[in-house]
């Protein structure tokens, strides 16, 4: 199995209209995943069509282990050192991602 990722340069508009660019001097980039849990379905070949009926629901999903705590420290981290999200990109986005679920930016 493997996993795929791409790593895009948007320098130029998601990064405060390219206050932090990309400094390529550091390439080549490389991202490490640990304690990945990857849930799915096998999916046919052929037909390309997922196989996913005896899972229900809820019960695919894994109980989160962060704590309200940690949560927290989370946030704060994120609103402190995010630059860029598309949460909040207007011009981009006149109405927010429906996978949107941070707090509004202060």
């Amino acid at each position: 199995m493997t996993l795929s990722a791409t790593i895009w340069d948007a320098s130029d508009w998601a990064t405060n209209g390219g206050k932090y660019r990309v400094n390529y001097k550091y390439a080549p980039y490389v991202a490490k995943f640990s304690d990945l849990i990857l849930h799915g379905c096998a999916v046919d070949p052929i037909e390309h069509v997922a196989h996913c009926d005896s899972i229900q629901g809820s019960e695919a999903l894994v109980p989160s282990r962060v704590t309200q705590v940690q949560r927290t420290r989370m946030e704060k981290f994120w609103l402190k050192h995010i630059t860029y999200s598309c949460y909040y990109d207007k011009q981009r986005y006149e109405v927010p991602p429906p996978e949107c679920d941070h707090p509004p930016r202060s």
